[in-house]
C-alpha cells in the first residue's frame, strides 16, 4: 500500500508544495515529504481548502524547513486532518503570523493513533503583530486526541509556544 512522493524547493502563493481544494488526500503507506518549500500566504508545505487529509496505517509524512505567512508547514482552511496511525513529523517550519508548523482555521485535527510531532517550529519574532502557535495554531477549530502521541519539542512563539488557541476547542 502506498508509494512515496516528495516535494523539494517548491513555491506558490498558497501551498508551496501542494494545494488541495475540496478534495481528499490519503497516505496509507510509504513516505510523503515536503522540504524547503515556501508559500507567500498559506501552507508552506501543503494547503488544504475545504478538504480532508488522512495519515493512516504505516504511512510517514514529513514536513521540513517550510515557510508561509500562516501555516509554515501545513495550512488547513475549513478542513480536516485525521491521523489513524503512522507518523507525521513537522520540523523547522516557520510562519510569519501563526501556526509555525500547522495553522487550522475552521475544521478539526483528530488524533486517533500514531505520532504527531512538532519539532523546532516557530512564528517569526516581530512585536508589531500578534503571533500565535509556534507549533500549532487553532482558530475556530477543534483539536481532538483520542489516542496516539502528540509531541511539541522546542517550538516558539510570542503567544502559545506549542499551541495557540483562538475560539478553538
Amino acid at each position: 500500500y502506498g508509494g512515496d512522493f516528495s516535494f523539494l524547493h517548491c513555491s506558490s502563493f498558497n501551498g508551496g508544495g501542494m494545494a488541495l481544494s475540496r478534495g481528499t488526500i490519503r497516505q496509507h503507506g510509504g513516505v510523503m515529504s515536503f522540504r524547503h518549500s515556501i508559500a507567500k500566504e498559506k501552507g508552506g508545505g501543503m494547503f488544504v481548502d475545504h478538504g480532508s487529509a488522512f495519515v493512516e496505517g504505516h504511512a510517514e509524512a514529513e514536513v521540513q524547513n517550510c515557510t508561509a505567512s500562516e501555516g509554515g508547514g501545513i495550512s488547513l482552511d475549513q478542513s480536516n486532518l485525521t491521523q489513524h496511525g503512522g507518523r507525521l513529523q513537522i520540523s523547522k517550519c516557520e510562519a510569519v503570523v501563526e501556526g509555525g508548523g500547522v495553522s487550522l482555521e475552521g475544521g478539526f485535527i483528530s488524533m486517533i493513533r500514531g505520532t504527531l510531532q512538532f519539532d523546532m517550529c516557530r512564528t517569526m519574532p516581530d512585536r508589531r503583530i500578534v503571533h500565535r502557535g509556534g507549533g500549532l495554531s487553532v482558530r475556530e477549530g477543534h483539536l481532538n486526541q483520542k489516542g496516539g502521541n502528540m509531541k511539541f519539542l522546542n517550538c516558539n512563539s510570542l503567544d502559545g509556544g506549542g499551541v495557540g488557541f483562538v475560539r478553538g476547542v
